[in-house]
């Protein structure tokens, strides 16, 4: 008898002490309905295109749903309301995802608003982790400066893995990677913007009042702090920070206030924000695993960079001419090194960019070119190239190299140096229409 009262008790002990399973019929059946109609709309273009393996894989569930409960919405749809509430901070907009309208219904225990909301954070997942993953603006066809085909997420496995992550968080965290380059140039746009809501940065430096010159230079980062408040006139130290601000953004460090250095000094800080949020755009494009070696070039700097292992290898001028200067964003292989002269010839194919094979010239007139080029070639190349640094000739590769080409007009270094360029084509204004912010 004692035995039996022990065991009773211990089983209320556990009953008050565990937490009871959520009801979820009621959506569901809400869920189930709302799928019968005609057309559902889920607020994302991808969600509805492909509805009906959406549909199929909350079929297999019994139309239980993913973000809700009949009590309400889930943890995971806090969190994931969370994320896109702060997608500004990877230079994107809530208003991409639908958050008002996912608000509002977050607010209600109606079952059909729950099923609308399940609906509407699946196709918000869809996007946002398109466009994490991909970039936003990667329509081939309205944006012909970029060839990077994104790659294709299939929906469906997309809504299951969320089902079933255990933080999702973490899940779209994998999204973006371990890309330093990338996340280096986000903190950089939260800081600008900090910057511009503080009201802090001056307007109309002219280069005659060193106090507002001095207090420029401190927020942008190249004049030390301690040395904002000085008495000091035109110092040592105030013409290396001139110099400093002029060397990233590409202008000549001299350190003298010229016209160039004054329009810098003067460019708003809202096109500086855009700007950082356009190559956050372009830095997702390059959505392919890092081989390490491979070659790099940025048609606003004009050099190949060639990086072995992760680490630069060697920097070679390139030749610019019309059809290097029209180049897309895109994703090649090397196939062929060609001496002639004082010039290097690159072969490389691009599948995105049609079946011929194509070339970029590099300038070697100092003659280290093949020397560095043949660092990063297969081992079973290198004796080769590295023949072709006598005398003209050609080297078909064995292994194609990874080639990728850009158009980056801001970046940020390992030393938290934010770096702009000049839009010397003109194709920023047109991924920022594309962004749509």
């Amino acid at each position: 008898m004692l035995t039996r009262l022990f065991l009773l008790a211990f089983c209320l002990i556990l009953a008050a002490g565990s937490p009871s399973f959520a009801n979820n019929e009621a959506v569901g059946a809400a869920m189930k309905v709302l799928v019968a109609k005609p057309s559902v709309r889920t607020g994302s273009d991808v969600a509805d295109a492909n509805f009906e393996s959406i549909k199929a894989f909350y079929s297999t569930r019994s139309f239980k749903p993913v973000w809700s409960r009949d009590s309400g919405p889930k943890g995971k749809a806090k969190a994931l309301l969370g994320e896109l509430r702060s997608s500004a901070v990877h230079g994107l907009s809530p208003s991409f995802y639908n958050v008002d309208e996912i608000s509002e219904l977050m607010e209600s225990t109606d079952p059909a608003d729950l099923a609308r909301m399940d609906f509407l954070f699946t196709g918000a997942l869809i996007d946002f982790s398109h466009d994490l993953f991909n970039g936003r603006t990667t329509n081939l066809k309205t944006l012909p400066s970029n060839k990077v085909e994104p790659w294709r997420m299939d929906p469906a496995e997309l809504v299951e893995k969320a089902a079933y992550a255990g933080n999702l968080r973490v899940m779209l965290g994998e999204l973006v990677g371990d890309d330093r380059r990338y996340l280096r140039l986000i903190s950089k746009l939260f800081e600008t913007v900090q910057l511009a809501q503080s009201k802090h940065w001056p307007k109309n430096v002219d280069g005659k009042n060193i106090a507002d010159l001095r207090k420029l230079l401190a927020l942008s980062g190249d004049l030390p702090a301690k040395l904002m408040i000085s008495t000091a006139g035109m110092d040592k130290p105030l013409r290396q920070a001139i110099a400093d601000f002029q060397k990233r953004h590409g202008l000549e460090a001299d350190g003298k206030i010229g016209p160039a250095t004054l329009a810098e000094m003067n460019r708003p800080l809202d096109e500086r924000i855009a700007k950082i949020q356009i190559n956050i755009e372009r830095r997702r494009w390059q959505n392919r695993p890092d081989e390490g070696t491979s070659l790099y070039f940025n048609l606003v700097d004009g050099q190949m960079k060639l990086t072995v292992e992760g680490k630069t290898a060697g920097l070679i001028p390139v030749v610019m001419n019309e059809a290097v200067e029209e180049l897309p964003t895109f994703y090649g292989s090397v196939t062929a090194i060609e001496r002639q002269g004082q010039r290097i010839v690159l072969s490389y194919a691009a599948p995105a960019m049609g079946s011929d094979t194509r070339t970029i010239e590099l300038d070697d007139r100092n003659g280290t070119g093949i020397e560095q080029l043949a660092k990063i070639v297969d081992p079973a190349d290198r004796g080769a190239v590295k023949g072709l640094a006598n005398a003209d000739g050609k080297v078909e590769l064995s292994t194609g190299r990874e080639l990728f080409v850009t158009y980056l007009t801001a970046w940020a270094t390992r030393k938290g140096d934010l770096n702009y360029r000049a839009d010397i084509y003109g194709r920023d204004g047109r991924v920022l229409k594309e962004l749509g912010l």
